[in-house]
């Protein structure tokens, strides 16, 4: 009867361990990854605004190619990693 409990004992210590690994790796994993997914995030928001401020660049010179008193609607929206 001993022995059996023992037995129970082993396989909780070895669940809560296998457990407890795989969280460690589970916050190495995100600790590499979460920068690189940063750093994307970063560079598409800088591609949408490099692209926005071409917009309105050719919407102020079609404005001014058209000639006095135009008037023209932009919208923006930025989205972050998008």
């Amino acid at each position: 009867m001993l022995r059996k409990n023992k037995k129970k004992g082993q396989i909780w210590i070895e669940t809560v361990t296998y457990t407890l690994v795989a969280f460690v790796l589970i916050a190495l994993i995100l600790a590499f990854v979460k920068p690189k997914i940063d750093q994307l995030q970063d560079q598409a928001l800088i591609e949408q605004s490099f692209k926005m401020l071409n917009g309105i660049d050719s919407v102020v010179n079609s404005v001014y190619d058209t000639g006095i008193g135009n008037k023209r609607m932009v919208e923006l929206s930025i989205k972050k990693g998008a």
